[in-house]
């Protein structure tokens, strides 16, 4: 980010942090590199040096994002910036760097919208056109870059973007079917998909399956409409051309004019069908992906036969017939992806990605870290090969609805067991753990929502149950399991909902308390169960959501809170019960979302943290109380989905995070907090659904200020201690990406004021670096998170550099270049293009700008939704997406 306007020679803001949390130096890794799931997180469990993982998950392991960089040799990974999201289309930029698209919001923590552009050394690029819609295909010409994006309706709009100022302009936008596949031969740009009709400007163009444009202006080319099946279903999904002729893959059964079944080759000046071979009419195969080089196509699909030959769902076939090469390596599945680069075809699909001699067909030792979802795309260039997938799928290990992290670092432990469903509910006793949820089978046998298994191993016991529905809560005491949730019989006895079981054989014991609806929470403490849930009634008794239960015969005690809402879980500690759920109030008490309950009298204390949406799980430290849920404002502060509060007053704490989804689980290990649940990002890093997260400390009175400005100098890096003796201890890191490597300045800092200051001279500029401070104690470790910034480069056009955050909650900062002094007008647009709010106007000096506006407090923000924000100056008009979420 350039920060630095040429008429100025003030040093500017880059990025401020006025507190940070502390982090012990051996939980370092988790931030950097979080390790993620596949799939949402229902519960979490501290118990002793292991957190139990369990929900829906497939697997568990580091974060890669949604795309990675391998060595185009050994598959093995090189660096490259996260992406918080999908990525479905990779291409080279002809220079050792790449572009992006897909459905992601940030790429090595910078906003990026669904395209970003990554250099040759992997860093993100200021480079960032504005288009609207996941984008799904890309291809370069030397001059612009054209986008296919989504639209509603399932169709797609097309885009050019200049490769250089990143000036967009919408070409065309398609009815009845979306762009799937592009090819730039020339000055022609060819766009092929399952669409009938082109809209350009406000004329429509009849061309089935395919169309030529010219390249420059957008404009249909004369003459060119092949059409593909007129009568019947039609998908192109691939396209290839040189200076004759025009190769289209996909499901049809004419093209050209012509009877062509999935594959096709066409003239190029007319977009009739050449003579060339074609499968037989009772062919059902599709074609996916086509590669041309010189003679030879490559094709890649479902298909067993092609060109007239048996092949394995990948095929060479000579261009002037259409009969298939002796080339034939074959892959298992769906062949959807094809790349090549020197001597070597990439592939990939349905199956581990693989690389075969472009000539033999022999298999080539390459092998890129392995995704569980299907690989979205694949690009290969020179000496590096990327592969894009869903979000964060690659290199994690395989972990079927339940594993183990290590509870200080978060490192993934070799302990894992095989569940055929959803994981809700943990609990430990001496060698076993206890499982609860929605599964029928453990480890291939049957165990019917709650089993024992092995705390070394994960090795299923013979102990079982056998409960007719889910088990949502387990406590242990004694010889005693205690079990909530949704089920009505144990064993085939009759157990509305809460039952006691014997640890050794796990035959059910006679204490049968019973309530109406389903119990969330368990714990037992001082010869009392305590259970929560949502229901009215147990043992007989009127008990709204919570009640206390004798732990031998089963009797409901007096004891009764009477929360109004849902309670999801519990926890003791000393004289309190401490209680989060869905209520606002507790019997006449107002309480947020999360009491402390007094284990004698029933009432509530103080404690109150005032969550605006329910709270579904929560940790205890010592003095602070981690919570997790659905809210977005505690004690009318913003806070998205975690917080940390006082333990003995619910008093808001500094600790900030910020997750983007439902938290539904929330543990304490050494010095990190794990948080699961259904979120996707934490701040701008992709953390899919499992994030490590630093604790809070008093780590707020150590550090008061940490900040990067931006001057002629270079990148100036400033802190403030509360307390000077940290100086002689603290050290400046740098690194390309925020998640390292790091490497420290060797700039000895200077003093000024209250101030610390270095200053990196050597920092390239235009080009991002992320810096953090590292402090050491004796025995400890702490780390802030990392700041971006970069060093000034001149101003070269006019710019909307930057808009964040994304998504925003009102609150926004723009960034925006002029190339000389003029008038200029930011405003907001909605999805019509109307004006929705007017941010700034006013005659403006050549060079960077900085506008901080918040449509939230001039009440001018129109409500929750996808915005365009509108730079105009100096003759010209450019945009960029926002997305605000209030």
């Amino acid at each position: 980010m350039n920060l630095t306007s040429p008429s100025m020679n003030l040093p500017l803001i880059a990025a401020l942090l006025l507190t940070f949390p502390a982090l012990p130096c051996a939980a370092q890794a988790p931030l950097a590199g979080a390790h993620t799931t596949n799939a949402p997180v229902h519960t979490l469990l501290r118990h002793g040096a292991r957190i139990y993982v369990g929900g829906e998950i497939g697997a568990l392991g580091p974060a890669y994002g949604g795309a990675v960089a391998t060595n185009a040799i050994t598959g093995e990974l090189s660096g490259f910036p996260n992406v918080a999201g999908t990525v479905r289309a990779i291409i080279s930029d002809g220079n050792g760097g790449w572009y992006l698209g897909g459905d992601f919001v940030f790429v090595g923590g910078s906003s990026r919208v669904n395209i970003a552009h990554i250099d040759a050394s992997h860093l993100v690029t200021a480079w960032a056109p504005a288009v609207n819609g996941t984008v799904t295909t890309l291809v370069a010409s030397d001059s612009n870059v054209y986008i296919a994006a989504a639209i509603p309706g399932g169709n797609s709009a097309l885009y050019k973007a200049d490769r250089h100022s990143a000036d967009v302009s919408r070409l065309a936008e398609t009815t009845n079917g979306e762009i799937r596949a592009l090819a730039v031969c020339g000055s022609r740009l060819y766009v092929a998909g399952d669409f009938r009709m082109l809209l350009r400007d406000t004329t429509y163009f009849e061309s089935p399956g395919a169309a030529a444009l010219d390249a420059a202006t957008g404009d249909l080319i004369a003459g060119w409409s092949p059409g593909s099946d007129s009568e019947g279903q039609h998908s192109v999904e691939a396209i290839a051309a040189n200076d004759s002729l025009v190769f289209v893959g996909g499901y049809f059964k004419s093209f050209g004019g012509q009877s062509r079944y999935s594959i096709a080759a066409l003239d190029a000046s007319n977009g009739n069908a050449v003579p060339w071979y074609s499968e037989d009419s009772l062919s059902t195969f599709r074609v996916r992906s086509l590669v041309l080089r010189d003679s030879t196509l490559y094709a890649g699909g479902n298909f067993l036969r092609l060109g007239n030959q048996n092949r394995q769902k990948l095929a060479a076939l000579d261009i002037r017939t259409g009969l298939a090469r002796d080339w034939n390596p074959g892959v298992s599945g769906e062949c959807a992806h094809l790349s090549l680069a020197g001597s070597t075809l990439y592939c990939a699909g349905q199956f581990a990605p693989a690389a075969f001699d472009a000539m033999t067909g022999a298999p080539r030792d390459w092998h890129p870290p392995p995704s569980l979802s299907d690989y979205l795309t694949l690009a290969a260039a020179d000496s590096i090969v990327y592969v894009g997938a869903g979000m964060n799928t690659f290199g994690a290990s395989i972990r079927n609805r339940l594993g183990a992290l290590d509870a200080q670092i978060g490192i993934v432990e070799p302990w894992t067991a095989n569940s055929e469903g959803t994981i809700k509910a943990f609990a430990v006793s001496g060698s076993v753990v206890y499982v609860g949820g929605n599964f029928r089978r453990i480890n291939g046998e049957v165990r019917n929502h709650v089993a024992a298994l092995d705390i070394a191993t994960g090795a299923l016991t013979a102990w079982n149950p056998d409960a007719d529905n889910d088990v949502e809560a387990i406590a242990v005491s004694g010889g005693t399991v205690y079990l909530g949730g949704d089920f009505t019989q144990i064993q085939g006895q009759f157990r509305s909902r809460i039952a006691a079981v014997d640890t050794a054989t796990g035959g059910l014991l006679p204490w049968n308390p019973s309530v109406d609806a389903t119990v969330h929470a368990l714990i037992t403490t001082g010869g009392t169960v305590y259970a929560g849930g949502n229901f009215s009634v147990a043992g007989g008794q009127l008990r709204s959501r919570l009640a206390a239960i004798d732990s031998a015969g089963g009797a409901v005690l007096d004891w009764n809170p009477s929360p109004n809402n849902d309670v999801y879980a519990l926890a003791a500690r000393g004289p309190l019960l401490y209680v989060c759920g869905r209520f606002s109030r507790v019997g006449e008490i107002k309480r947020g979302r999360m009491a402390a309950i007094d284990l004698i009298s029933g009432v509530p204390t103080m404690f109150d943290p005032k969550a605006s949406g329910p709270v579904r799980s929560f940790a205890l430290s010592a003095n602070t109380a981690y919570l997790g849920g659905e809210f977005d404002l505690v004690s009318d502060e913003s806070r998205s989905r975690i917080a940390a509060v006082d333990i003995a007053t619910g008093a808001l704490r500094s600790w900030n995070p910020g997750l983007n989804g439902t938290i539904r689980a929330v543990a304490f290990g050494d010095n990190v907090v794990f948080a699961g649940g259904d979120f996707e990002l934490n701040g701008n890093l992709p953390r899919s659904y499992l994030a490590v997260l630093p604790d809070e400390r008093a780590t707020a009175t150590l550090v008061t200020l940490l900040q990067l400005e931006i001057s002629n100098e270079g990148v100036v890096i400033r802190w403030r201690l509360a307390d000077e003796q940290w100086s002689t201890r603290c050290q400046i890191e740098k690194a390309a990406t925020p998640e390292g490597t790091w490497s420290a300045l060797v700039t000895e800092p200077e003093h000024r004021g209250s101030d610390w200051t270095v200053i990196d001279r050597e920092q390239s500029p235009g080009r991002s670096c992320w810096y953090r401070l590292v402090i050491n104690d004796a025995d400890r470790t702490w780390i802030s998170n990392p700041l971006e910034a970069s060093a000034s480069h001149p101003v070269v056009g006019l710019a909307l550099s930057n808009v964040s955050p994304i998504p925003s909650n009102g609150h926004l900062t723009i960034s925006f270049d002029l190339p000389r002094e003029c008038e200029m007008t930011l405003t907001l647009l909605d999805l019509q293009g109307r004006i929705a709010a007017r941010i700034a106007s006013g005659r403006r000096s050549a060079g960077r700008h900085r506008v901080e506006w918040s449509g939230a407090a001039l009440r001018n923000v129109p409500g929750s939704g996808i915005y365009f924000i509108r730079l105009q100056a100096a003759g010209k008009s450019i945009a960029r997406r926002c997305v605000i979420a209030l």
